[in-house]
């Protein structure tokens, strides 16, 4: 699948998601934030153009933040992990990163990891 289709579809799971939360259906909001995050972690890989520096940063800091919001710390750290040891990160990305894992992306209210 193309980048485009796999973003679209983490995007699709996303709003899954906030209906669910809408509804206080917990277990189906961490079942679209999983699936969410899958699909952006299958979409890092297609950004597989190194011209496509910014995209594969900005999907690398998406799905870390979307295994984290569904509550999967191991799998965000080994996506984050991957990510910092490769040298396609753009520095923002990498930052970024560095910062989410450091701060427990607080500003998603999950709290520290």
């Amino acid at each position: 699948m193309t980048w485009l289709i796999l973003h679209r579809s983490s995007e699709a799971a996303v709003s899954r998601a906030a209906s669910a939360a809408a509804a206080n259906d917990r277990d189906r909001v961490v079942s679209a934030l999983r699936e969410a995050a899958h699909f952006e972690t299958e979409a890092m890989a297609a950004a597989d153009d190194p011209s496509a520096g910014r995209t594969y940063g900005i999907t690398a800091v998406s799905a870390v933040a979307l295994w984290l919001k569904a509550g999967d710390h191991a799998r965000a750290l080994e996506v984050a992990g991957e990510c910092l040891r490769g040298n396609r990160l753009p520095p923002f990305a990498r930052h970024h990163l560095i910062d989410m894992l450091e701060t427990g992306v607080t500003e998603f209210g999950i709290g520290q990891l």
